[in-house]
């Protein structure tokens, strides 16, 4: 059954790279430019699926946006946590990592299912803007 289903959305891959690719594209175009803000990098030698979309935050931190967001009916989420600094690895040995500890809390995740309609992303958008406007 799992199988059927797998085989199924490969049938829509193209599809659903191409939605991924608009979504992360119309948040560049309206979120990019804004202060403090910056575009996910996109290496010049390769296409990114552009599986996650969002955002770069200098200030306010992800965690002080999460909530404001979410009270403007925005479900957002934190980049991948570190696996040293997740707990069953916390005490294993680990060098310095700054540029990793710093940068996971930086990059705020916005809706980016396949199926988001244009409608709900400038939802999104508009709530960006009116917390990062605080």
């Amino acid at each position: 059954l799992q199988a059927a289903v797998g085989c199924a959305q490969l049938e829509q891959l193209d599809g659903f790279v191409a939605a991924k690719r608009r979504i992360a594209r119309r948040y560049d175009e309206e979120l990019g430019a804004l202060p403090g803000v910056g575009c996910f990098p996109r290496p010049a030698w390769a296409e990114s699926a552009c599986w996650f979309s969002g955002v770069t935050v200098a200030t306010p931190t992800v965690a002080e946006l999460r909530p404001l967001l979410r009270e403007q009916g925005v479900d957002s989420r934190p980049f991948w946590k570190p696996v040293h600094l997740q707990v069953p690895y916390r005490q294993a040995p680990a060098t310095a990592m700054p540029v990793c500890e710093a940068l996971w809390q930086r990059v705020l995740t916005l809706p980016c299912s396949t199926g988001l309609t244009d409608g709900e992303q400038a939802q999104v958008i508009a709530a960006v803007r009116s917390v990062l406007a605080r």
